[in-house]
């Protein structure tokens, strides 16, 4: 219990701690506590990322959530997107090292600036949108045109029917901005509104490309042209089984979002949830 409310606090920390509060408890060492939260399955690792929620953002994500909900959205009509970047960073996987070696074999070298791409991608249920890549900063013009030569929005007319999909996107700056609602609009692109912030959570790409991610740095790209060329293979080979189970969650999350008040939710979270 001490360690779920406090995952801060030490080892050390604890076994002094049970030694002060309970009295038939005369000697605990760090080593005991140690033991006894890896039984419990606790693991001493980094944090998890979690995006920083206001508690005016946290409200936005449980109204949405509970809109959706009420009214019974279907996702299997919803395609969502995202940008996201991707490193050419050094090799991290662990190997053997002997004691005492710094060769160049053993050891990663790290560089101040790390050449890497950025992309944007789709998914719904069973579609997947062609990769694009962005050579420089995002702006309106570039993300709509860009969509457009890939021919994403023919592609999801034809997938799902004009009219009949979901558009959802974030809200950077070029995603609503005037021009590119207007495009949007003009196409007849109707988009899932009123997307809340802060919600990577609930945005099936943002899933996706940690799945991609993991592929991409076992593969061990040297160069940036290898980078691209793993991405989409990576993308090419994302079956419509893994997207469309990721879509069958919607509802799961929703549902996880109400019940912690907002707070940022886990994959791992979603086994206990009843649809």
């Amino acid at each position: 219990i001490v360690t779920t409310f406090d995952p801060h606090k030490s080892n050390k920390e604890l076994a002094a701690e049970l030694v002060e509060q309970f009295d038939d408890i005369t000697h605990c060492c760090a080593n005991t506590v140690s033991a006894v939260r890896d039984s419990l399955l606790f693991r001493y690792g980094p944090p998890r990322r979690a995006p920083a929620l206001t508690m005016a953002g946290k409200q936005k994500r449980v109204d949405w959530c509970q809109f959706h909900i009420q009214q019974g959205t279907s996702f299997d009509s919803v395609v969502f997107s995202d940008e996201s970047w991707f490193k050419l960073g050094p090799d991290n996987r662990w190997i053997w090292i002997k004691e005492g070696d710094y060769g160049p074999r053993v050891c990663a070298p790290t560089k101040k600036f790390v050449p890497k791409v950025m992309i944007w991608g789709a998914v719904g249920r069973n579609f997947k949108s062609d990769i694009v890549f962005f050579e420089e900063n995002v702006t309106a013009s570039s993300y709509i045109n860009a969509l457009d030569q890939s021919s994403f929005f023919d592609n999801a007319n034809k997938n799902f029917g004009e009219g009949q999909w979901l558009f959802q996107q974030d809200n950077a700056r070029p995603h609503i901005a005037k021009q590119t609602l207007q495009d949007l609009k003009d196409r007849k692109v109707v988009l899932l509104e009123n997307w809340p912030p802060n919600s990577p959570d609930l945005n099936i790409i943002e899933l996706i490309w940690g799945i991609m991610k993991r592929r991409i740095d076992a593969r061990g790209a040297k160069t940036l042209p290898e980078l691209k060329h793993i991405i989409v293979e990576v993308w090419n080979e994302l079956s419509f089984e893994t997207i469309n189970k990721l879509i069958d969650s919607m509802e799961a999350r929703l549902r996880l979002v109400i019940e912690k008040n907002g707070e940022t939710i886990f994959s791992n979270e979603l086994a206990r949830i009843s649809f």
